[in-house]
């Protein structure tokens, strides 16, 4: 039975912690949550309040570098398309607080412990679970005119493709708990939101690097042009690695990839079952 996105029910869930709540678009497939916020910015260019935009599938679902993120229904497929007064766009520290959110929003309604991967996945016991991807437009004045804020995850069990299927999996899967897809939309919208104006805080940096499951590890690091091993030694301020290559050489790595065996943070173990709906 197809799903639609019940948004009577999500902003019911939403009007007692935000305000106001926001408009939301529901679909039950759609191309892509992102590419239907940017259609709609460029179209309304005079509105800047924010929109969400939410589906039970995706037929092109995209991640980092134009990657396809698989979109079946047995997820969570959202956009918060956002208007931040700031003239810079930093698409990391945006990434980076929007991964902290979403583990917070996860943790609020399972006994799921996310921790992430530098710098937009969510890994829950060694399976990807949810992949970020930000998104700014510039305007003539130099200033952002608008950013959109997508979000992928996986809730229920379901078949994964091929090329996929021996890292990804879901919170019901991993967890034996099957989880509101309408209660955890709510619950990550809220968590978002509450402190969006100001996503490169000291507090999100210190929570982020707590979370970080890849600090400390020796990791395979994937640049366009090459692939080399080194030790994670820390996170800088920045978001950046600061890693040690086997020759002894240290460097900072702003972007690119690491591969490695993605076990969670002592700061992840499993705490106490919470009640959900």
């Amino acid at each position: 039975m197809e799903h639609l996105p019940n948004k009577e029910k999500i902003s019911s869930l939403l009007s007692s912690s935000t305000h106001p709540s926001p408009e939301i678009f529901a679909y039950s497939e759609t191309d892509s949550t992102n590419l239907r916020a940017r259609v709609w910015a460029s179209e309304h260019p005079e509105n800047r309040e924010t929109k969400i935009f939410i589906a039970s599938s995706q037929s092109a679902g995209r991640g980092r570098k134009g990657r396809s993120f698989s979109s079946e229904r047995g997820g969570i497929y959202l956009s918060l398309l956002l208007y931040p007064d700031a003239k810079g766009f930093d698409a990391t520290a945006i990434t980076a607080y929007s991964a902290v959110k979403l583990c917070e929003a996860i943790e609020a309604l399972s006994t799921a412990r996310p921790f992430i991967k530098w710098v937009n996945d969510l890994y829950l016991d060694g399976r990807k679970i949810a992949g970020i991807l930000a998104e700014g437009v510039m305007g003539s004045d130099g200033k952002i005119a608008y950013l959109v804020l997508g979000m992928g995850i996986n809730v229920y069990k379901r078949e994964f493709p091929d090329d996929i299927s021996h890292i990804a999996g879901s919170i019901e899967a991993l967890t034996g708990e099957r989880l509101c897809l309408d209660t955890l939309a709510a619950k990550i919208i809220e968590c978002v939101l509450q402190n969006i104006a100001s996503p490169d805080s000291e507090e999100c940096f210190l929570e982020y690097r707590r979370r970080c499951g890849v600090v400390g590890k020796e990791v395979t690091v994937i640049k366009a042009s090459e692939q080399y091993p080194a030790t994670v030694i820390d996170l800088e301020r920045d978001y950046s690695l600061l890693i040690r290559r086997q020759d002894g050489e240290c460097e900072r790595l702003f972007t690119g990839e690491v591969s490695t065996k993605m076990t969670p943070p002592e700061c992840t173990k499993k705490q106490e079952n919470k009640d959900f709906s």
